[in-house]
């Protein structure tokens, strides 16, 4: 991680795309398998322990968040999950939502691309930090 300190002055984009890949091959290590497979294997409930594992980087700009994310509707997976309420663990890195644990709500939620960490409007997150 010594080398986020050259990326944290060349823009805000570049320093994000970093900071997702360094993220994604500390998760993947951690799970010994390749990104979709991470994605894929994610159960209901693994949000806090994703969270722990990104927070133990010490990421400047990452925070962790808690709280309640609704489906909006149309997103759901089938139309009793339109609306519903979850509580969820995600990060955020200088404000933005990234979301490294989609996989544990793929059984409720259409997300536009599962393997993505960017924001997907399918969700309503509330923070309750």
């Amino acid at each position: 991680m010594k080398y986020i300190k050259l990326f944290e002055n060349h823009g805000d984009d570049i320093y994000k795309k970093f900071i997702i890949n360094e993220i994604k091959i500390h998760l993947m290590n951690d799970a010994d398998c390749g990104w979709d497979r991470l994605i894929d294997n994610q159960e209901i409930g693994d949000c806090q322990s994703i969270v722990s594992s990104i927070m133990r980087l010490g990421i400047k700009g990452i925070k962790k968040q808690f709280g309640n994310i609704r489906i909006e509707q149309n997103c759901g997976k089938d139309e009793e999950y339109d609306g519903k309420e979850f509580t969820h663990h995600w990060v955020t890195l200088n404000g933005e939502i990234l979301e490294f644990s989609k996989g544990t709500l793929s059984e409720y939620v259409s997300w536009f691309d599962d393997y993505s960490v960017d924001y997907d409007d399918s969700i309503i997150y509330e923070s309750l930090n």
